[in-house]
């Protein structure tokens, strides 16, 4: 489900309240985030190392976004 309320979200975005750009963060190792913001068109824009300490560890977050 999480592509098509993905799909209806994006269009809410750009058609409703017209941005020109969104962005998401996911975990590098999440691959099934990474499927889904991949099928919705975002592209991964760059990789931030060690962004936050939680469950005793570090964490890196992968960004994506899609332009209008």
């Amino acid at each position: 489900y999480a592509t098509e309320i993905g799909a209806v979200m994006l269009n809410a975005a750009f058609a409703t309240f017209n941005v020109h750009r969104v962005a998401a963060q996911c975990a590098p190792e999440n691959a099934g985030s990474i499927r889904t913001l991949e099928k919705l068109g975002l592209q991964r824009d760059g990789l931030s190392r060690d962004t936050t300490f939680a469950r005793g560890r570090w964490w890196s977050s992968t960004l994506y976004q899609l332009i209008k």
